[in-house]
Protein backbone atom coordinates (compact mmCIF):
# COMPACT_ATOMS: atom_id res chain seq x y z
CA UNK A 1 0.00 0.00 0.00
CA UNK A 2 1.24 3.19 -0.58
CA UNK A 3 2.17 5.95 1.82
CA UNK A 4 3.85 9.24 1.89
CA UNK A 5 7.22 7.92 2.85
CA UNK A 6 7.31 6.17 -0.97
CA UNK A 7 5.25 8.71 -3.10
CA UNK A 8 7.18 11.30 -4.91
CA UNK A 9 5.43 13.84 -7.02
CA UNK A 10 6.63 15.37 -10.62
CA UNK A 11 5.80 15.70 -13.73
CA UNK A 12 7.63 14.37 -16.99
CA UNK A 13 6.48 14.25 -20.63
CA UNK A 14 6.96 11.27 -22.58
CA UNK A 15 6.11 9.83 -25.40
CA UNK A 16 4.51 5.90 -25.76
CA UNK A 17 7.36 3.83 -28.04
CA UNK A 18 5.75 1.60 -30.83
CA UNK A 19 6.27 -1.54 -28.80
CA UNK A 20 4.02 0.23 -26.40
CA UNK A 21 6.52 1.24 -23.71
CA UNK A 22 7.07 4.15 -21.67
CA UNK A 23 10.63 5.36 -20.82
CA UNK A 24 10.92 6.10 -17.64
CA UNK A 25 14.32 7.91 -16.23
CA UNK A 26 16.44 6.06 -13.60
CA UNK A 27 15.13 8.54 -10.98
CA UNK A 28 12.10 6.67 -10.77
CA UNK A 29 13.88 2.97 -10.63
CA UNK A 30 15.59 4.51 -7.56
CA UNK A 31 12.70 6.03 -5.85
CA UNK A 32 10.88 2.96 -5.94
CA UNK A 33 13.90 0.64 -5.34
CA UNK A 34 14.10 -1.06 -8.54
CA UNK A 35 16.83 -1.74 -10.93
CA UNK A 36 16.70 -0.74 -14.12
CA UNK A 37 17.35 -4.01 -15.74
CA UNK A 38 15.84 -6.60 -14.01
CA UNK A 39 12.51 -5.26 -11.98
CA UNK A 40 9.33 -4.37 -13.26
CA UNK A 41 6.93 -1.75 -12.80
CA UNK A 42 3.18 -1.46 -13.41
CA UNK A 43 1.76 1.85 -14.21
CA UNK A 44 -1.71 2.48 -13.64
CA UNK A 45 -4.18 5.60 -14.00
CA UNK A 46 -5.75 6.98 -11.26
CA UNK A 47 -8.40 5.45 -10.12
CA UNK A 48 -10.75 8.85 -9.64
CA UNK A 49 -12.34 10.12 -12.66
CA UNK A 50 -11.58 13.62 -11.98
CA UNK A 51 -7.78 12.86 -11.62
CA UNK A 52 -5.19 12.82 -14.60
CA UNK A 53 -1.95 11.27 -12.77
CA UNK A 54 -0.11 7.87 -13.29
CA UNK A 55 0.49 5.45 -10.44
CA UNK A 56 3.78 3.79 -10.31
CA UNK A 57 3.75 0.33 -8.44
CA UNK A 58 6.54 -2.05 -7.83
CA UNK A 59 5.45 -5.63 -8.24
CA UNK A 60 4.73 -5.99 -4.83
CA UNK A 61 3.68 -2.62 -4.12
CA UNK A 62 0.79 -3.66 -7.04
CA UNK A 63 0.22 -7.39 -5.38
CA UNK A 64 -0.65 -5.03 -1.86
CA UNK A 65 -3.22 -2.91 -4.08
CA UNK A 66 -4.52 -6.41 -5.81
CA UNK A 67 -5.32 -7.32 -1.94
CA UNK A 68 -6.84 -4.47 -1.35
CA UNK A 69 -9.12 -4.69 -3.88
CA UNK A 70 -10.05 -8.45 -2.97
CA UNK A 71 -11.44 -7.83 0.40
CA UNK A 72 -13.43 -4.80 -0.87
CA UNK A 73 -17.56 -5.63 -0.67
CA UNK A 74 -19.03 -6.33 -4.04
CA UNK A 75 -20.77 -3.77 -5.65
CA UNK A 76 -20.00 -0.70 -8.02
CA UNK A 77 -16.74 1.23 -5.81
CA UNK A 78 -15.10 -2.47 -6.03
CA UNK A 79 -15.80 -2.67 -9.98
CA UNK A 80 -14.75 0.77 -10.64
CA UNK A 81 -11.28 -0.79 -9.81
CA UNK A 82 -11.26 -4.02 -12.21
Amino acid sequence: MSTLANTFFGRKEYRIDPKGRIPLSADYYSKLNLSEKNDTIIVTCSPYRNERYLEIFSEDQWEAQQNIIDKMKEGPVKQYFL
